[in-house]
């Protein structure tokens, strides 16, 4: 036979049906849970087979253009930025309901009452991968990215911008359409590659946080290679990685946490000299500066009373990440359902009387 032409009865494998995007999600879901599998499921087979109705991708997309425009324009949305949410997202569950879904329906509700939307830009902290320099959970992503992605989507589904913090390139081109808001975390503010990403993902507006030096200068050096433009390996819809030119992105920000051993006083003096648009981090060593080095719900709430005493002074502060749950505090074992697995965080209650504060002082700026 000549070379070249298919024999009868050989396989035609071009003439084969594909799966479609859901079955493979669905045949890799399945593997996974026989531990059979370690492929990573390409972005839009994910997107197509768990994203939330067209209409709740509209929303996700004004609200980074939202986002956007609050970094590009400081000062213009006149509301406070505030992000509320668990240190990191988990799978427990209250009479069968996924206690992060019960927080997002929560604070869905709460962020669009008209005495809190006018003054108020809610986003919800929805941290699905947890950066460790030691030991301990790295988060939900880790454990079944199948099911965090599923949560993330849903959350999105109630009307919830989120705020993520994103590791490497891929979480962008996972969850990118989803979010509304990314920020990379202490521990990766100074990689060079994940900069290069915010410069390529300019949908977005970005934040950064300050590494754990007495400084801010880590996270503004971010800003300014962010605003560059590079040549950047990204993965595209299919799961490959391919090489792009950025056009770079100003609309970023900065995300103060604080340091080890910081003071009052300093905590102060960095907010006042702060060049660059400003959310305070009430938690982490911004805690601690306010409970004598101790890591704790007081610190934290101490903490909210000095941001609102800066407000009332006058200072520009661009909004507010505070760690909230249902519960108040933080069990590691994992056996409070609706309580924090890693750092200690208000209760959804507590949580209420931090909005009411802000509200009255945003009405009494106005």
């Amino acid at each position: 036979m000549t070379q070249g032409f298919v024999r009868l009865g050989e396989p035609r494998t071009f003439l084969r049906r594909q799966p479609r995007p859901e079955e493979r999600v669905d045949q890799l879901a399945s593997t996974r849970a026989r531990g059979g599998s370690d492929l990573v499921v390409p972005p839009a087979a994910m997107l197509e087979r768990f994203g939330p109705p067209e209409p709740m991708m509209q929303f996700a997309h004004q609200q980074r253009q939202a986002l956007r425009e609050r970094f590009l324009h400081p000062g213009r949305d006149q509301r406070f930025l505030f992000i509320a949410g668990p240190c990191s997202i988990d799978d427990s569950q209250i009479d069968g309901e996924y206690t992060a879904l019960m927080f997002a329906a929560a604070f869905a509700n709460l962020m669009e009452r008209l005495d809190v939307s006018e003054f108020l830009h809610g986003v919800m902290r929805f941290c699905l991968m947890k950066p460790r320099t030691g030991t301990g959970s790295r988060g939900l992503e880790e454990q079944d990215d199948i099911l965090a992605y599923r949560l993330l989507a849903q959350a999105v589904g109630l009307r919830v911008p989120v705020a993520m913090e994103v590791m490497e390139e891929y979480h962008m081109a996972l969850y990118g359409r989803l979010i509304s808001l990314p920020w990379v975390g202490a521990r990766n503010v100074e990689d060079t590659f994940i900069r290069h990403a915010a410069g390529y993902y300019s949908d977005h507006a970005w934040l950064f946080k300050n590494a754990n030096r007495a400084s801010l200068q880590d996270a503004e050096r971010a800003c300014l290679t962010a605003d560059e433009s590079h040549i950047v390996r990204i993965t595209g819809d299919d799961g490959r990685l391919r090489q792009r030119q950025s056009h770079g992105n100003a609309a970023t920000g900065i995300i103060f946490r604080g340091w080890e051993g910081m003071s009052e006083q300093q905590f102060e003096d960095t907010i006042r000299h702060a060049q660059r648009p400003l959310v305070i981090c009430v938690g982490h060593t911004n805690a601690e500066a306010h409970d004598g080095g101790r890591r704790t719900v007081s610190g934290v709430l101490r903490c909210v009373q000095h941001v609102l005493a800066l407000m009332r002074d006058g200072v520009r502060i661009e909004g507010m990440m505070i760690e909230s749950y249902l519960l108040e505090g933080a069990d590691r074992t994992g056996q409070t359902p609706g309580m924090s697995v890693t750092d200690p965080c208000l209760s959804f209650e507590q949580l209420l009387h931090v909005v009411e504060a802000l509200v009255l002082a945003q009405r009494a700026a106005s």
